[in-house]
């Protein structure tokens, strides 16, 4: 089947049945693509410039995959976008967007549902943008969520990229639950580099009102490190230890859950 909307600024809702439905959309741009609803057949659409979808009643999901091209892609709550076609979304309680393969970059508004995010191959060149809305943000490294007080969390896997928008807000990293090995490169009086040993992604956090490292479980290690400018490094020890680069971000470390605490000045 084959919805054609021809001339005009078209409209088109999709809705789903009374049960608990899976939808899932082909996103092929230029207002098309297809649409399926649990195991139905998929149906094709074209020239539909205005795309919307109300799973209805019971627990739905909707799936929305992106293309095998380098995408463009932002989600929120009600809205999933791929390189400028919009699906609107309503009445639905989680969200998974396909990245596929491609230099894809996607932009994330945590809200009121679940959303994952998978990016695919080449597996050096996705980006997922979190965008903070005021409150404290913390990052999981066991789970690979990202979670703002309040709201649902977004979950990520094969995106090597993430940068988090704190908005100003307080921003902690817990660890993986194994032996962590976290650095840390503080690039600005607000944001800074975080990545773990072993696990493709490196976190660049900005806008951060305060950052806080907690590796928890395991034989962890976190590093400090300076750069390559002549660096004032200060440590302040205590159950919360605070290492300090300059003016720069300060790492406030777990000290009851990290077993080795390294400050690298650099050269």
């Amino acid at each position: 089947m084959l919805i054609t909307g021809r001339d005009g600024a078209d409209t088109f809702t999709a809705n789903g049945t009374a049960g608990a439905d899976s939808i899932v959309i082909d996103a092929a741009g230029n207002a098309s693509g297809t649409i399926r609803v649990n195991a139905s057949t998929a149906v094709a659409f074209e020239s539909l410039e205005t795309f919307s979808v109300d799973p209805g009643a019971d627990t739905d999901s909707v799936t929305v995959n992106a293309s095998t091209n380098n995408d463009t892609v932002s989600v929120s709550a009600t809205a999933v976008t791929v390189n400028g076609q919009t699906f609107g979304l309503a009445n639905n309680e989680s969200i998974v967007v396909n990245l596929g393969d491609g230099d894809d970059a996607a932009t994330v508004t945590p809200g009121a549902v679940p959303i994952a995010v998978n990016g695919g191959d080449p597996t050096a060149s996705d980006t997922l943008t979190f965008s903070g809305q005021g409150a404290a943000i913390t990052v999981d490294l066991a789970a690979q969520t990202i979670t703002e007080t309040g709201l649902h969390p977004v979950s990520f896997t094969g995106i090597e990229h993430v940068t988090v928008n704190a908005a100003g807000q307080a921003v902690t990293v817990n660890g993986s639950g194994g032996d962590d090995e976290i650095s840390y490169s503080p690039t600005t009086a607000t944001s800074g580099l975080v990545s773990n040993a072993g696990q493709n992604v490196v976190f660049d956090v900005t806008g951060v009102g305060s950052l806080a490292l907690n590796p928890g479980d395991g034989s962890d290690t976190v590093t400090v490190n300076g750069n390559a400018s002549d660096n004032s490094i200060s440590v302040a020890r205590g159950a919360t230890t605070t290492v300090t680069v300059d003016g720069l971000l300060a790492a406030q470390v777990n000290a009851g859950t990290t077993e080795t605490l390294v400050v690298a000045a650099g050269l």
